[in-house]
């Protein structure tokens, strides 16, 4: 008995340890998630929705699924400022007011081998309360244009 519950018990380990490592997963249990429809596709989104998940988003990940990303919600409409420290993959941010594009920027350089002071800083072209983080290219891919529309579901 003993025997067969130790089996179980490094099984569940090892799948638990293998998930822990497998950074391109974008959807963990436990972890905030919702649906982002922009340009007819559907995005399975992380949401940060605390400063600390903010200030960290996806930096130290190795890379981001195609129809993966991360959505920032804010309660007010403010010029949030974005940065590529520590990432190790290019994105594109799409910069959201009221559920409409404002803006976007594409294929953002990784910062991991950039200094604090070498990395540029990003900023909406006017207020918002949502920022999208998707794969480099999304932008280009989806024909994604100022003015539309994106709808963000539980």
């Amino acid at each position: 008995m003993y025997q067969k519950l130790s089996i179980v018990a490094s099984g569940i380990a090892l799948t638990f340890l293998f998930l822990l490592s497998y950074k391109h997963i974008p959807v963990f249990l436990g972890v905030n998630t919702k649906s982002v429809v922009i340009g007819g596709e559907e995005f399975r989104v992380e949401v940060a929705a605390t400063p600390i998940k903010q200030t960290k988003g996806l930096s130290g990940r190795d890379g981001l699924g195609l129809n993966a990303g991360m959505l920032f919600p804010f309660s007010e409409l403010s010029t949030h400022s974005f940065w590529m420290k520590d990432m190790k993959f290019p994105i594109d941010i799409i910069w959201i007011q009221n559920d409409k594009v404002v803006g976007f920027e594409e294929n953002m350089e990784p910062g991991s081998s950039k200094s604090d002071a070498e990395l540029r800083i990003y900023s909406p072209p006017s207020p918002i309360n949502n920022v999208l983080e998707v794969a480099a290219g999304t932008v280009l891919r989806l024909g994604v244009k100022i003015g539309d529309a994106i709808s963000i579901k539980l």
